[in-house]
């Protein structure tokens, strides 16, 4: 038993390795599709949600970043002037809304399917972040 657990244990670290050297700083950490109770907005709403993560010591910039649920439309929804803090979270309505102030809940213009589908965080030239 323990022979076949090796090989795993050295995979995993391998590619925690090489996820701790990319040089991207900002991940979706967490969403929540068919949102019943978990995380309300302002208005006692419950729409879904997508939890951007940090993972950098500096501020990150993320105006022109793209969120979207269709790998073919990379900015379906594009994130105005905010920066999310060092080792910090960034929480974005998936309600359909399409509210993008920066003082105020962020809303993309789409909501997540719950039977499952894509997601993807673009940077502003065109990379996939995750």
């Amino acid at each position: 038993m323990r022979r076949f657990l090796e090989p795993v244990c050295i995979f995993l670290f391998a590619a925690m390795s090489a996820r701790s050297q990319d040089q991207t700083t900002v991940r979706i950490n967490e969403i929540q599709t068919a949102n019943a109770f978990t995380l309300e907005d302002e208005n006692g709403d419950t729409p879904d949600w997508i939890e951007l993560g940090s993972v950098s010591a500096e501020p990150v910039p993320l105006a022109g970043c793209g969120l979207s649920d269709d790998p073919d439309v990379p900015f379906r929804w594009t994130f105005p002037d905010v920066r999310i803090n060092p080792n910090s979270y960034l929480v974005v309505f998936a309600s359909g809304k399409d509210r993008r102030d920066p003082s105020s809940a962020l809303r993309a213009n789409f909501e997540i399917d719950s039977d499952g589908e894509i997601l993807q965080l673009t940077a502003p030239d065109g990379r996939v972040l995750d």
